[in-house]
């Protein structure tokens, strides 16, 4: 079973006190317009994470001491996810060390993305992160 990156209580405290109020809301439409829904009850609908903020926040535990076993995977498949929303585009490497500026993410390192970018390879059979 796929599980869905939530905006755990962490990342709302992170929004509200790193994020400026327009990339709050460039966040929340990108996550109304994905569609991906985790949960809905009447009067309440929510959606898991822009796939590129959730890649972004994974590449930065990566990046840090102490990653989980998991992160790596976890990775891939936001990817997968993300270039499934670009229909099927491969993510630029600049486009990462873009997003990780934007939402103020360590900037993942070029060993790093090749590391996702292998990992990636292996498991669909095709590039997911190219050059530019």
């Amino acid at each position: 079973m796929f599980s869905f990156p939530l905006c755990t209580e962490m990342y709302i405290l992170f929004f509200l006190f790193i994020f400026q109020e327009d990339t709050i809301k460039i966040l929340y439409d990108e996550a109304v317009n994905q569609k991906d829904i985790v949960f809905a009850a009447p009067g309440l609908t929510l959606y898991a994470a822009p796939w590129r903020y959730a890649l972004s926040a994974k590449l930065d535990r990566l990046s840090k001491p102490g990653p989980r076993s998991y992160d790596m995977s976890d990775a891939v498949d936001y990817l997968n996810q993300l270039i499934r929303t670009r229909d099927g585009r491969a993510v630029k490497k600049s486009e990462l060390k873009t997003w990780a500026g934007e939402f103020k993410f360590t900037d993942p390192s070029d060993d790093l993305v090749s590391r996702l970018g292998n990992e990636y390879n292996k498991k669909h059979s095709r590039a997911g992160i190219v050059s530019g």
